[in-house]
């Protein structure tokens, strides 16, 4: 079995499903798109580091980060599908 990070012993076990789910649906829109890890890392936002640590599903990355990744991707991870994050026009 698989010990937990410090920080994803923290979250509920239906939380780390969650954050796995994003992950895969991030990691999935990157590789549509036909992004390399470092090409992605190359935009403004994200470090090359910080999206290995995305794309492991680091529960101690900060929101804000998941957001830019999703926002750049266009991918919607609220439950309300019409809305998206903006990097140009914060809600």
């Amino acid at each position: 079995m698989k010990t937990l990070s410090p920080a994803a012993a923290k979250i509920s076990e239906e939380s780390r499903r969650l954050l796995r789910q994003l992950v895969l649906t991030l990691r999935a829109a990157r590789t549509r798109r036909g992004l390399t890890r470092p090409q992605m890392a190359e935009k403004p936002l994200l470090g090359r580091n910080t999206l290995q640590r995305i794309e492991s599903g680091d529960p101690a990355v900060s929101m804000g980060y998941y957001l830019a990744a999703s926002a750049f991707l266009d991918v919607s991870i609220w439950r309300n599908p019409t809305w998206r994050p903006s990097l140009t026009n914060p809600a």
